[in-house]
């Protein structure tokens, strides 16, 4: 449980009752299950996690707000949260097997939620690069100079072919 008070204008911990990461989401009934081990791993040191956010949208849902009480809670409990952004990923469709496939925006509509979306994160979220503050990134930043025979040579090897011809996407009717 935890108590809260404004602060320069993000809510601020007051106090907070000796819960570990995993303890807060079971009391919240946030916790569905884990690997058996994965108690024991958070509660040994700062570990780092991250969640990804699609820029499809120039606002957050409220999809994205359990992700974000997530990683807020995460961070709460002493590990460093990594907000990964789609810039890249958005810009490629969405190969999920749905019935339809969404409709790809535009670059510039995409950098404009970009830009939005991290504005919101800033404020959710204690961003820094010292502890356990919270990092973000762009996936844009990883994938902008690829090209795709670097991509097929250090990422197409791992994926084969009965992987591939597993997924429901490529299966036919």
């Amino acid at each position: 449980m935890a108590i809260f008070a404004p602060s320069n204008s993000k809510l601020r911990v007051i106090q907070h009752f000796n819960m570990n990461f995993i303890e807060e989401l079971r009391w919240r009934n946030m916790f569905h299950q884990a690997t058996d081990s994965a108690e024991e791993h958070l509660n040994s040191g700062m570990r780092t996690g991250y969640i990804g956010f699609d820029p499809t949208a120039p606002a957050l849902g409220i999809g994205n707000y359990v992700q974000i009480m997530i990683l807020t809670l995460f961070q709460r409990a002493g590990h460093r949260p990594i907000v990964l952004m789609g810039g890249a990923t958005g810009r490629v469709g969405d190969p999920s097997g749905k019935d339809k496939e969404r409709e790809l925006k535009s670059l510039e509509e995409l950098d404009g939620n970009l830009a939005r979306q991290k504005a919101h994160m800033m404020r959710l979220l204690e961003f820094g690069d010292k502890g356990n503050q919270a990092i973000l990134r762009n996936n844009l930043d990883f994938y902008k100079n690829m090209n795709v025979l670097d991509f097929l040579r250090d990422v197409g090897k791992t994926l084969t072919v009965s992987y591939m011809l597993s997924r429901i996407v490529f299966k036919t009717a």
